[in-house]
C-alpha cells in the first residue's frame, strides 16, 4: 500500500510541476523530429565551427547561441547524422532519418564501439524505441523476445526464485547457473556467490539500450560469458531531460514506479534511479492440482541508485556509484519465502592514456540471501518446513582495458581482470530427532588478461583475433556441522581446485558485395563452478540438489558462420548465423533417486554435450512510423557424452527448447497533420513468441508443452510532456506450464497495467 501511495504522491507532483516547465530560449531555436513528425528527445545540436552545443528536449526542442552563419551537426540515437546550414536566427525544423541496420552500434562484440555489419559476433540491439514500447514489466520478460534468451525455467523474475534466474543463450547449460554475463557500465551484475541475476537491480527509466552476444564471450568477458553477455547501457547524464518516471498499475495484484533523473553544473555531474515494485503475484499450481497449501507467490522489491560523474576538459571522465537492491518474495506456499538485500560501491575511469583510451573500473558488494525450505505432503494439504537458509557473500573486483589504433588498418585492445568472491551456506536442518547446524564455506579468485586485435585486411575483410589467460582458485573451503546432541562437531575440510584457462578467439568479417556480409568464428571458452554450486544444496518443491565440493570447470569450444544483408535504403535487413557449441565437462542436475515424494538430485560434471542450429532476425522498417522484426532458433542441445551416466547419452539437455520464435510490430507515435486524427499522437506495439516443448529433467521424464504468448502496448500523448500508456501481458490469457518439480507450475496470467509516462525537460 505504501508502495501505491508513493506513485500516486509522485505522480502528483509531476503533474503540479510540467504547468511550470519552459523553454530556453537562444539565437538559434529549431525542432528535431522523425519522418512521422515525432520528436526526437536527447538529439545533440553542435555548431560546427565553435563547438557550442545544445540537446533536444522531450518536445524535440533546442535553443543554441552561435554565431551565424553556421553549420549545425545534428546526432540523435537511432538516426544518421545531418548536417544543416543556419544562416539567419529563425526557427528551424530538422527531420532526421533512421540509422539503418548496418549503421546500428554495438560495444558487447569486440568491446569497441563497433557497426553492427562489422561485428564479428551475433548481437542483437533493444533499442530505446523498443524499451519504451515494452508491454512487459520486467527487462528479462522484454528479453525473451531475443530467441536463444532464457532462464533457467520459463517463469520470469516477478515470481521466479532467484535461484532459477540464471541466464544463459542457445540452450549452452544444463543446470540453473548463467552461462552468460550480464554487464552493466562495464561491471558484472550477475550474483557473486550462484551466477544467477536479480534483474531489478537496474531501474528500466535508467536504460537507453540493450546489447545481447550470442555465442561464446569468455575470450573478452570471462567465465561467467562462457555462453554471450547481455550488456545493459544506461542513459547519460541528460539536463534537457533531467526527470523521467513511468508508473503503472493493475489494480491491487501490482504497482511499479520507475524513475531516472540528472542534473549537472560545471565539470560535475549526477544521476538517480530508482525502482518500486509490487506484486500479489498468482498461485503457480494449477487448479486441478492445487492444495491447502497452495497460495500467491508475491514480490517485493525497492532499488536505487546515485552516480556522481566529474568530467575534465580532457575529455576524462570519473564517476562513483552507491547501489542498493532489496527482495522479500513468497515462493508459493506459508512456510518458502526468500528476501535479499545488495548493496554495492563501484567507481571508474574513462579517458586517454599514452596515446590511446583507456577504461577503468572497480567495485565491492556485500550482499544476504535468506531462504526457507519445505517438505510438503502428496495431497497439498500440509507441509513442514525442513530447511533454514542463509547465505551471506562479498565480493571485490576491478578490470580495465586500453586501446589504440596503430595505424588506419590495425588496432590493439588489451585488458584485466581481477575478482574475488567470498561466502557461506549456514543452513538450520530441521528433522526428527532434532536440528542440525551446518554451515559450508569457500572463496573464489579469478586473474585475467587479455589481448584483442582488430586488423583491417582490405576494404572487404576485417579479422579479429583475441588471446585470453585466467588462472582461477577455489579455496579456503570447508563444511562444519553441529548434529543433536551427544553428537558432536565436525569439521570438514573440502578440497581445493585450481587451474589455468587460455581462450583464444579467431573472427572474420568478409563483404564479398555492398549489402552482404559473412562472418565465420572460431572460439574457446570454460567456466568455473560457482561456489553456490560447490557448497549450496537447495530445494523446489518436491527435488532436492545437492551442491558438489569436487566439481571442475566447464570446456566449451565453438564455430559459427552467419550472413547478413541491409537493403539499400536501410528499410530492411536480414541476418542468419549457423553454430555449433560442444561444452566438455557439462555441470548438470543429475538425477540419483526418485520416489513419488522425493527427488534427489546432484550437481555433476557430466563428458559432453552440444548446441547446434541456427539463429534468423529480421527487420523491416514497414512505413515512415510501422517497424517490424521477427526472429528464430533453432537448438538441438543433447547430452552427447556421459560415462558416469551412460543412461543420459542422446538425451535432450533439460529447459532447452529445440524451437524458439518471436515476433514485434511496432508504430512510433506522431503529431503530423498528414497522420489521421484518430492515430495522431499514439505509439502501440504487439509482440508474441513461441516456444515448442523441452524438458524439466536430465532424464527426459518430465515434458513441458509447447506455447505461445502475446503482449501488447498503447501509448497516447496527452501534452508535450506526458503519455498515457495501456498494457497487456498474455494478451490471450493462455495457460502453460513453466515448470514440474515434480507438481506443475504455470505461468503468469493475463495481467493489464494502466500507467503514466512523464518526461520533464527544462
Amino acid at each position: 500500500m505504501r508502495s501505491r501511495r508513493s506513485i500516486r504522491s509522485v505522480i502528483g507532483l509531476l503533474t503540479f510541476m510540467i504547468s511550470v516547465t519552459a523553454a530556453q530560449a537562444g539565437r538559434l531555436i529549431g525542432r528535431v523530429t522523425d519522418r512521422a513528425g515525432s520528436p526526437v528527445a536527447g538529439a545533440t545540436v553542435t555548431a560546427k565551427a565553435s563547438g557550442e552545443t545544445a540537446r533536444t528536449d522531450s518536445r524535440g526542442v533546442f535553443a543554441l547561441v552561435a554565431d551565424l552563419p553556421a553549420t549545425l551537426v545534428i546526432r540523435g540515437a537511432g538516426y544518421a547524422d545531418r548536417l544543416v546550414a543556419a544562416s539567419d536566427g529563425g526557427e528551424l525544423h530538422i527531420i532526421l532519418d533512421p540509422q539503418s541496420l548496418s549503421e546500428a552500434i554495438t560495444v558487447t562484440a569486440t568491446r569497441t564501439q563497433t557497426r553492427l555489419s562489422d561485428a564479428p559476433s551475433s548481437v542483437v540491439v533493444v533499442s530505446s524505441d523498443e524499451l519504451a514500447s515494452a508491454p512487459q514489466a520486467t527487462i528479462d520478460d522484454t528479453l525473451r523476445q531475443v530467441p536463444g534468451f532464457t532462464l533457467f525455467r520459463r517463469s520470469g523474475s516477478r515470481t521466479a526464485n532467484p535461484t532459477s534466474q540464471g541466464v544463459t543463450l542457445r540452450g549452452v547449460g544444463a543446470s540453473g547457473a548463467s552461462r552468460a554475463v550480464v554487464v552493466d557500465d562495464g561491471i558484472p551484475l550477475n550474483d557473486p556467490f550462484g551466477g544467477w541475476v536479480y534483474w531489478g537491480r537496474v531501474a528500466i527509466a535508467a536504460l537507453s539500450q540493450v546489447e545481447v552476444l550470442r555465442g561464446g564471450g569468455a575470450d573478452l568477458y570471462g567465465s561467467a560469458a562462457i555462453g554471450g553477455v547481455i550488456n545493459l547501457i544506461r542513459r547519460p547524464p541528460d539536463t534537457s531531460v533531467p526527470l523521467l518516471v513511468e508508473a503503472s498499475t493493475a489494480g491491487p495484484e501490482t504497482s511499479i514506479l520507475t524513475l531516472f533523473s540528472s542534473m549537472s553544473g560545471g565539470v560535475w555531474s549526477g544521476t538517480f534511479s530508482g525502482e518500486l515494485f509490487d506484486t500479489a503475484g498468482y498461485i503457480l499450481v494449477p487448479t486441478d492440482e492445487r492444495g491447502a497449501v497452495d497460495r500467491a507467490a508475491d514480490a517485493r522489491h525497492h532499488s536505487a541508485d546515485l552516480t556522481v560523474n566529474r568530467l575534465s576538459g580532457e575529455g576524462t571522465r570519473a564517476f562513483l556509484r552507491g547501489s542498493y537492491f532489496d527482495e522479500a518474495r513468497n515462493n508459493g506456499t506459508p512456510a518458502q519465502i526468500n528476501d535479499t538485500v545488495i548493496r554495492q560501491l563501484a567507481g571508474g575511469i574513462d579517458g586517454a592514456l599514452l596515446g590511446g583510451m583507456s577504461v577503468l573500473r572497480a567495485y565491492g558488494s556485500r550482499q544476504l540471501y535468506d531462504q526457507t525450505f519445505s517438505a510438503i505432503a502428496a495431497d497439498r494439504q500440509s507441509e513442514r518446513l525442513t530447511v533454514v537458509q542463509r547465505v551471506p557473500a562479498t565480493s571485490v573486483g576491478a578490470n580495465g582495458q586500453w586501446s589504440r589504433s596503430l595505424d588506419d588498418r590495425d588496432s590493439v585492445i588489451g585488458g584485466f581482470e581481477l575478482r574475488d568472491v567470498a561466502g557461506s551456506s549456514d543452513e538450520q536442518q530441521l528433522g526428527a530427532k532434532g536440528t542440525t547446524f551446518v554451515s559450508s564455506r569457500g572463496r573464489q579468485s579469478i586473474e585475467s588478461a587479455w589481448l584483442e586485435n582488430l586488423f583491417v585486411v582490405s576494404s572487404r575483410v576485417n579479422i579479429t583475433g583475441v588471446v585470453r589467460l585466467d588462472r582461477w582458485q577455489n579455496f579456503d573451503a570447508s563444511r562444519s556441522t553441529v548434529a543433536p546432541a551427544p553428537a558432536a562437531a565436525v569439521l570438514e575440510p573440502l578440497p581445493s581446485r585450481s587451474s589455468v584457462a587460455v581462450t583464444p578467439r579467431l573472427s572474420v568479417v568478409y563483404t564479398p558485395w555492398d549489402r552482404i556480409v559473412t562472418t565465420a568464428s572460431f572460439y574457446r571458452g570454460f567456466r568455473a563452478p560457482t561456489l553456490n554450486e560447490l557448497y549450496r544444496t537447495f530445494r523446489v518443491g518436491n527435488v532436492v540438489t545437492e551442491a558438489n565440493a569436487s566439481l571442475g570447470p566447464e570446456n566449451l569450444q565453438g564455430i559459427e558462420t552467419g550472413l547478413r544483408f541491409n537493403s539499400a535504403d536501410g528499410r530492411y535487413g536480414v541476418r542468419s548465423t549457423l553454430f555449433s557449441m560442444t561444452t566438455d565437462s557439462t555441470i548438470a542436475n543429475v538425477t540419483l533417486s526418485s520416489t513419488p515424494s522425493l527427488i534427489t538430485r546432484q550437481r555433476q560434471n557430466l563428458g559432453s554435450s552440444r548446441s547446434r542450429g541456427v539463429e534468423l532476425d529480421a527487420d523491416w522498417r514497414v512505413a515512415s512510423q510501422w517497424l517490424a522484426s521477427a526472429g528464430y532458433l533453432l537448438s538441438d542441445a543433447r547430452i552427447t557424452n556421459s560415462p558416469a551416466s551412460p543412461q543420459l547419452e542422446g538425451l535432450r539437455v533439460p529447459q532447452v527448447a529445440r524451437n524458439q520464435g518471436s515476433l514485434q510490430l511496432r508504430r512510433l507515435a506522431s503529431d503530423d497533420a498528414s497522420v489521421p486524427a484518430l492515430l495522431r499522437g499514439i505509439a502501440f506495439s504487439v509482440d508474441g513468441r513461441w516456444s515448442s516443448a523441452q524438458f524439466e529433467d536430465d532424464l527426459n521424464q518430465l515434458p513441458l508443452g509447447s506455447y505461445f504468448v502475446a503482449d501488447a502496448f498503447l501509448a497516447r500523448h496527452m501534452a508535450s510532456t506526458v503519455d498515457l500508456t495501456l498494457s497487456a501481458e498474455n494478451l490471450f490469457g493462455r495457460h502453460y506450464a513453466v515448470g514440474r518439480t515434480p507438481v506443475t507450475t504455470i505461468g503468469s496470467p493475463r495481467e493489464v497495467r494502466l500507467g503514466i509516462r512523464m518526461a520533464m525537460g527544462k
